[in-house]
């Protein structure tokens, strides 16, 4: 019925909205991450950069800054790594989303194409019976109008009967009265 499939689009956007909801939640806590990473990097190229300086000025001997190096380059490919991870997921976790919402809109349209359809034949439906519903009054009218005619009609011949009957009852009181007068004579 009209009344289920408006229920079911509306079940089915309230549930469209719940799940833009939690991919925009998963994409918050992507971009912290994301973020974090970002100052984790941030943190180590100081590091590194003083690392440089010390070397530099000849503070720290080279095995020892050759082994800094080696643990910062490990420790700055994790880092990166985990970025890089973190990109491919969002990047995924984007196309999902958005192809999510395609299928979404896609579906949405279908709905709207059927309910749009359902209202057409309900509006074809009620104009049908209201057409049948004012011809049938228009029946109705001109049946009421021919028999008014008819009863009009009869009282006027029963109007006519009756004058006619007066008519004629005057005349044969006349006529009784004219014989009464002619036998009193005789």
């Amino acid at each position: 019925t009209l009344e289920q499939r408006l229920f079911d689009a509306e079940s089915f956007s309230q549930h469209t909205a719940e799940y833009k909801v939690r991919i925009e939640k998963q994409l918050g806590e992507h971009e912290l991450q994301l973020q974090e990473a970002w100052k984790t990097i941030d943190h180590l190229e100081g590091v590194e950069q003083l690392d440089k300086t010390v070397e530099h000025d000849g503070h720290a001997n080279y095995e020892r800054g050759h082994e800094i190096l080696e643990k910062m380059g490990k420790q700055n490919e994790e880092p990166e790594l985990i970025i890089e991870q973190l990109k491919v997921e969002l990047r995924e976790q984007k196309l999902k989303a958005k192809e999510d919402a395609e299928d979404l809109t896609q579906e949405m349209a279908e709905l709207r194409y059927q309910i749009t359809g359902m209202l057409e034949e309900e509006y074809k439906r009620r104009s049908c019976i209201e057409q049948a519903a004012i011809q049938q009054i228009q029946q109705l009218e001109a049946q009421v109008s021919k028999e008014q005619r008819k009863l009009s009609g009869a009282l006027r011949q029963l109007q006519e009967s009756h004058e006619l009957a007066d008519t004629q009852a005057t005349e044969i009181k006349k006529l009784k009265d004219a014989l009464g007068v002619c036998a009193c004579r005789l």
